[in-house]
């Protein structure tokens, strides 16, 4: 096989001698069989996770002026020692001054802060760093009341398992005027009610939350409140929690022995106890290679039709993968299924053909002629046509002229080659050449008049390409490659930009889905976005294959949606 690349046209520069050329035909072979064993690499963007934070404050009025308590503390309850919080007192009428202090070893920090006799609330604000997230606590102030303190814990963890029947909590209350008898009450993100009752002697609420109340899998908040009297402030305190719900994906192939040239059905389920998960897209892949995609219908079922991709042989892993789209539901990943693709011709014919094949094509490379250090140049398609690429190979000397066009199309983002794609060939309006091509993207056309043409190659799910070519030519055109867009990821990218304005930034973006993006949309424009969201979903990965002109107007349909929202002056935290 390494021999067989050596001799593949456009891959040895220009050799001066029949020795020296095959000296550099040796060492070629040996270069590429080293770089085949090297791991190659890529760019994969950066992505920076900032965790949540809380402020536990508690402040009271004294004769010198306001005696502050406050802890800063992470998702998981652990302090944050050492980090500035900003402190505001506000009055009646207006509010004073910011000060800054700094949290101790301990995350903690207590002070009586000088304050006017009219100071009626108090503001700490954490601004946040590049690990932490910004947080802010108010404290109302009566001199006639004592402060009161909340403490809020699971004992079974922030995790909150959905298909546990009950998750246990404990509500602690502390205050100088003692902390029996408090009423406190559970809410959740959505203030709706949870639990309520009464602290003890020992100023303990405990219970425990029903798994049915406590809403969707995703990131949530708790929230207990007490409510003051006479003797006592009101308190309250929050904390951050993952719902959680395991999901299952099963994957049925038929048949399980195809030929290399076959169709294979793929069928299964995406569902978790609560039922079929809807509109989700589900994976396929075939020897760790990505095959396509589908999403669920509204009951969590898939269906799909695929060929076996070309050059795929003997006996291969293919499983199911779901990628979550956010907390609270993790991956899936079906169990594997074995397919068996057959060849058409026997391996032992192929094993006698190959060492012959090699031994014509290097008579055939000795007596090529000498070729022009021309490099791969790129070909600008015509004016007004989208934007695939059509590149032409290297010139083969100035002497030689060719009246041949051939080459291979292929996928633009993966180079998957695509059968049956449609080439044709025109002077003008007279089309004079016209051909499909083979299973491995291959065409070709000989014995073309001499003219500027037009070319012209169109797939079903792709973008139309066109470009000029002259010819006669030096021999470029025999080895072109066209390289055609698909209109699922065009539809998929003219999202990005309203994405983009949703979240703020391009970067942000990148890191959400369609649907995740759209969720975090306010305003009039939302039930447009989520629509438009649904609409792109519906077409990237649907079962039949999209049309052009349907392309065109979510494309289109995008562009103006994403002009709408730049007016909007104000654009949601994606990290909030």
């Amino acid at each position: 096989m390494v021999l067989l690349l050596c001799l593949v046209p456009g891959t040895v520069s220009r050799m001066r001698t029949p020795s020296s050329r095959a000296a550099r035909i040796c060492a070629l072979a040996m270069v590429i069989a080293a770089s085949a064993t090297a791991k190659g690499a890529w760019a994969e963007p950066t992505l920076r996770v900032r965790a949540e934070t809380r402020l536990e404050m508690g402040a009271t009025a004294t004769a010198s002026g306001v005696e502050v308590q406050l802890t800063l503390r992470d998702d998981l309850g652990a302090s944050i020692a050492h980090a500035s919080v900003e402190l505001s007192l506000r009055g009646p009428e207006d509010t004073g001054p910011t000060r800054v202090v700094r949290t101790g070893d301990d995350g903690r920090f207590v002070a009586t802060l000088r304050a006017p006799a009219n100071v009626t609330e108090i503001i700490a604000h954490y601004p946040g760093d590049a690990t932490y997230a910004a947080t802010e606590a108010q404290r109302s102030i009566d001199p006639a009341q004592s402060d009161t303190r909340l403490d809020l814990s699971l004992p079974g963890g922030t995790d909150l398992d959905l298909d546990r029947a009950v998750h246990p909590f404990r509500v602690h209350a502390s205050s100088a005027a003692g902390a029996a008898g408090l009423h406190v009450e559970i809410f959740d993100e959505l203030d709706r009610s949870l639990a309520r009752g009464v602290t003890d002697g020992e100023g303990d609420f405990q219970g425990a939350l029903a798994a049915s109340t406590l809403g969707p899998p995703g990131a949530g908040r708790l929230r207990a409140r007490s409510a003051g009297d006479a003797r006592r402030a009101d308190a309250q305190v929050e904390l951050p929690v993952i719902r959680t719900r395991r999901i299952s994906l099963t994957l049925t192939l038929q048949p399980r022995k195809v030929e290399e040239d076959g169709e294979i059905r793929l069928t299964g389920r995406l569902f978790d106890s609560a039922g079929g998960l809807g509109r989700r897209a589900v994976g396929i892949f075939g020897a760790g290679a990505h095959w396509g995609s589908r999403l669920t219908d509204e009951v969590g079922n898939y269906d799909l039709r695929l060929p076996v991709p070309a050059d795929t042989h003997g006996r291969l892993v293919v499983e199911a993968r779901y990628e979550s789209e956010g907390p609270g539901r993790p991956d899936a990943v079906s169990a594997p299924t074995r397919l068996t693709v057959e060849a058409h011709t026997s391996w032992a014919w192929l094993s006698l053909a190959l060492p012959l094949a090699a031994l014509l094509l290097l008579v055939v490379w000795g007596t090529r002629p000498r070729r022009a250090r021309n490099g791969r140049r790129r070909v600008a398609p015509v004016e007004g046509t989208p934007a695939s690429v059509v590149v032409a190979g290297k010139a083969q000397g100035r002497r030689r002229q060719f009246n041949i066009l051939a080459g291979r199309v292929e996928d633009s983002r993966d180079g998957r080659p695509l059968a049956n794609a449609s080439v044709r060939v025109r002077r003008g309006d007279e089309v004079v050449a016209e051909s499909r091509t083979s299973d491995s993207g291959g065409f070709q056309h000989a014995d073309l008049p001499r003219a500027t043409l037009t070319l012209e190659v169109d797939a079903p799910g792709y973008e139309l390409s066109t470009a000029a070519i002259v010819v006669p030519h030096r021999g470029e055109w025999s080895q072109t490659k066209v390289r055609l867009r698909s209109l699922r990821w065009r539809v998929a990218e003219a999202f990005e930009p309203v994405a983009a304005e949703i979240l703020g930034s391009a970067e942000r973006a990148a890191t959400h889905t369609h649907r995740e993006a759209a969720a975090l949309s306010v305003g009039s424009l939302a039930p447009e976005v989520n629509d438009l969201a649904q609409a792109v979903e519906r077409v990237a990965y649907g079962a039949d294959v999209p049309e052009r002109v349907h392309a065109q107007e979510l494309a289109e349909r995008s562009g103006s949606v994403a002009r709408s929202l730049r007016q909007v002056p104000s654009k949601p935290d994606a990290d909030s």
